[in-house]
């Protein structure tokens, strides 16, 4: 094998290791998002749960806050 293919033959592998480690730090970057997104989810569901015990009427539909176009007179 000449110097020039060894040489080939590391930047290939020297380039595909700086790939797979750039792939795998995504990879945890992305768990770290999925177990932070968890644990808010868990943390809102036992807000929502202590409102809702709190106050009954928290289940029941919203209200609207501004009349549909439809129903306001004179439109």
């Amino acid at each position: 094998m000449s110097p020039v293919e060894r040489m080939d033959l590391w930047f290939l592998f020297l380039a595909y290791s700086a790939i797979f480690a750039l792939l795998f730090a995504f990879m945890v970057k992305m768990l770290n998002k999925s177990r932070q997104l968890e644990r808010d989810s868990e943390r809102l569901a036992r807000q929502w749960e202590a409102e809702a015990q709190a106050d009954p009427a928290a289940l029941g539909p919203v209200v609207p806050t501004v009349t549909p176009r439809r129903e306001r007179p004179g439109i």
